[in-house]
């Protein structure tokens, strides 16, 4: 505590203090400047993004709107990513449930991938059965 008091009476300390104090606020001050003009030119950039998107969507409504012989073929494509987009998360899913059930059914490893005391099994996987003395457990 006697320390604490004795830096904090001392002028070096005084003196660092506001220098410091000086630099944060010349720092903050270039920030504050940074930081209004990166919003409004954030608001900008989505705002001339969304206008995009509409005008694309506007053309291309116009165009299945002229040629209506083609909204099957859109329909189709619409129909193929939606079958892809499901058939990959029904596959995610079967290899999560199958791997918790693994894990489940053979807490201590999946048996086979375990090594054993003189670890076959490493030897086995990297196909290096003649070096038996370097997996030695």
């Amino acid at each position: 505590m006697q320390k604490i008091v004795q830096d904090v009476t001392s002028p070096e300390w005084w003196f660092s203090v506001v220098v410091v104090a000086l630099l944060v606020g010349a720092f903050t001050s270039y920030l504050v400047r940074l930081f209004d003009g990166t919003g409004k030119r954030l608001a900008s950039v989505l705002a001339a993004r969304s206008a995009a998107a509409l005008s694309k969507r506007a053309e291309r409504v116009s165009y299945y709107t002229r040629n209506r012989h083609l909204i099957p073929f859109l329909i189709a494509s619409t129909l193929r990513m939606f079958v892809i987009a499901t058939g990959l998360f029904v596959g995610t899913l079967a290899f999560l449930v199958g791997s918790v059930f693994v894990s489940l059914a053979h807490p201590a490893g999946v048996p086979g991938l375990t090594s054993t005391g003189n670890n076959r099994a490493v030897r086995r996987l990297s196909g290096c059965g003649d070096l038996a003395g370097v997996y030695s457990g």
